[in-house]
């Protein structure tokens, strides 16, 4: 199939490595892509054709000028399908299908997404809806309104990946200035407020000196911003700076290849990528009980509000090790194989798109 994948900006997020992810799935399987955006922070296959486009302007000048310019991709590289990845790209469809015709789909990535009157009224899903997990799915029906018979539930997918060697494990921890014989744990997210860093923060302050003293906190994703200015200034305020190490935006086998425990904090979520990729890799993974925990229910729960159950995990860790999790790490691996592989959200998009084309 010769198919575009249509996203408002294409950054490091949840959403920009779907996109990615995905583009480069689709070619291995033997599809056309072409992707479009108004932004390109990440580096695609050289496969995938990628055209910049003003997506995500308010301005109709802009926004018609998009229309005319899609429409001559569209034609031009006989595209069959659209597939929308943010709620701006899905409504230029929509209008896009005021003067032509193609079936578009739209895939939602966060629950709890505004929901107002003139939000839903700006909420189009073309053919139909993709939900990334459960709760993605409920939103979709009780806030934004859309029809269940529209709706279907594809969880993300990623990449299986080599866990690091001996060696290599060696190497990054003492890049990272990991002394040996520490618990490293991990958050493996951008630094924004919606990933609650701080929650991590305010459960390290509360652990007893032991605990404090066995272990590594390594967060990645951009040094910048407010939100980390704030929370680097907490963990000072503290005195906390021996245990976290910033380490900027890197690859998740780096990070996760010398993880003891993922956490997960965040405020909302859609299906987060990082669980999957733990659960390949077979690290132990706390999260709150936002969207995706269903699926992925071989995650410790935590309180978005309260460091306490972190500070529990983290003393039990400490004091009765990792073994412990040895069947909930080997289930959730297996989980991951059969469920949240790029291969199999891949296969599953690919069975929509042509459904709606067929229509």
């Amino acid at each position: 199939m010769n198919i575009l994948l249509f996203s408002r900006i294409l950054a490091k997020t949840g959403v920009g490595n779907y996109v990615k992810s995905l583009s480069e799935d689709l070619v291995n399987q033997g599809h056309t892509v072409t992707v479009v955006s108004s932004t390109k922070e990440l580096v695609l296959d050289e496969r995938v054709d990628f055209v910049c486009m003003p997506a995500a302007s308010n301005n109709p000048f802009r926004i018609f000028g998009v229309v005319r310019r899609l429409h001559k991709l569209i034609k031009e590289n006989d595209i069959e399908v659209v597939h929308c990845h943010h709620r701006k790209a899905a409504l230029i469809m929509r209008l896009y299908n005021v003067f032509h015709r193609i079936p578009f789909v739209y895939t939602l990535h966060l629950a709890n997404i505004p929901s107002d009157f003139l939000h839903r009224k700006m909420t189009f899903v073309g053919k139909r809806a993709i939900a990334i997990s459960k709760e993605v799915e409920e939103s979709l029906v009780n806030d934004l309104r859309i029809s269940p018979a529209k709706i279907t539930n594809i969880p993300n997918g990623v990449k299986p990946m080599v866990p690091l060697t001996h060696a290599q494990i060696e190497l990054q921890k003492a890049e990272w200035s990991i002394p040996q014989g520490k618990y490293v744990l991990t958050l493996h997210s951008r630094i924004d407020a919606v990933k609650n860093h701080l929650l991590m923060v305010e459960a390290i302050a509360r652990l007893s000196p032991q605990a404090k003293d066995k272990i590594v906190v390594v967060c990645s994703g951009e040094q910048s911003g407010a939100y980390y200015e704030q929370v680097a200034a907490r963990i000072a305020e503290l005195g906390l700076q021996d245990i976290f190490r910033f380490v900027g935006w890197c690859d998740t086998v780096r990070v996760l290849g010398i993880s003891d425990f993922l956490f997960l904090p965040s405020l909302k979520e859609g299906f987060p990528l990082s669980v999957a990729e733990a659960f390949l890799l077979r690290v132990p993974v706390a999260r709150t009980k936002t969207a995706g925990f269903e699926e992925q229910k071989y995650c410790l729960p935590l309180d978005v509000s309260d460091p306490q159950p972190i500070v529990d995990i983290i003393e039990d860790l400490v004091a009765n090790g990792k073994e412990q999790y040895k069947e909930r790490i080997e289930a959730a691996y297996t989980l991951a194989m059969e469920e949240f592989t790029i291969e199999v959200m891949t296969a599953r998009n690919v069975s929509v798109y042509k459904e709606v084309c067929a229509k």
